[in-house]
């Protein structure tokens, strides 16, 4: 487990998020609103930079999945992409 969550940390970028332009944010509320609006930010991230938001909480992926948000992942999902990807 280790190894994976190594090769996934070698991945990550982090980005304050004030450089995220608000027409990000206007379109990310539609997707958390009613399901956790302390999320907004995180998916903004997800859609200004086109990459996966990786989250262990089942609710919030299920209730992006559920309004069209499609990439969201939990762990088990993001070791099958690192490891496909070696």
């Amino acid at each position: 487990m280790r190894t994976v969550l190594n090769l996934a940390y070698k991945k990550l970028e982090f980005v304050s998020d004030d450089q995220i332009p608000f027409e990000f944010y206007r379109k990310s509320v539609q997707y958390v609103r009613g399901i956790d609006m302390d999320d907004l930010v995180f998916v903004a991230l997800t859609e200004y930079l086109d990459e996966l938001l990786w989250t262990g909480d089942q609710q919030l992926i299920k209730g992006l999945r559920s309004r069209g948000f499609q990439k969201v992942v939990d762990f088990t999902e993001v070791k099958e992409i690192v490891l496909t990807k070696k």
